[in-house]
């Protein structure tokens, strides 16, 4: 018990993330992503306008409750950096899971506002590819706003990317999926 206390105590002389420079934490961010943070979008069967299918995207990381000072600072730096909103949830584990806390980014909009930092700060590890599927999918929902007879063209291809994506989670890589790479 001592200990943790203790462990508290000196987290709070701990330096801040924000104090690096902006580029200096870019980096920093995409390298903590590489290893923490998830590209997804959810099928919606029955949520989309006029009770259509609907897919979401989200982007979240996850931590360890007592690592949640990180993600309030990471909140900062992409509200204050790419004026997009986001949220941090805490779930309470039961049995051998841990309590946690969870950074979301969600909708079209605000997913679209953060593939700068993606950009400009590539990713380097097997997260690359969720990413390179989670931008196409974000890419292609932007790219056509007008309704059109293309609309479910459009709908049929980010469906395809919304398994694709899955898929590249349970294989490792889009070879595996049998994509071109």
């Amino acid at each position: 018990m001592a200990e943790k206390v203790l462990l508290k105590e000196n987290l709070k002389f701990l330096p801040s993330l924000n104090l690096l420079p902006e580029v200096a934490f870019g980096y920093w961010l995409s390298g903590f992503v590489d290893g923490e943070g998830c590209f997804q979008s959810q099928l919606n069967l029955f949520g989309g306008k006029r009770n259509r299918p609907a897919i979401q995207p989200r982007f979240s990381i996850s931590l360890r409750i007592d690592d949640g000072r990180v993600l309030d600072e990471i909140k900062s730096f992409l509200e204050r950096t790419y004026e997009l909103n986001c949220n941090i949830n805490t779930t309470y584990g039961q049995g051998k899971y841990a309590p946690m806390a969870r950074l979301r980014v969600s909708g079209w909009k605000n997913c679209y506002r953060l593939l700068p930092q993606f950009e400009r700060f590539p990713l380097k590890a097997k997260k690359a590819f969720d990413y390179e599927i989670w931008k196409e999918l974000i890419l292609l929902a932007h790219g056509q706003k007008e309704r059109s007879r293309r609309e479910n063209r459009r709908f049929e291809d980010m469906l395809k990317l919304h398994f694709c994506l899955g898929a590249v989670k349970l294989y490792g890589n889009k070879k595996e999926v049998g994509q071109d790479g």
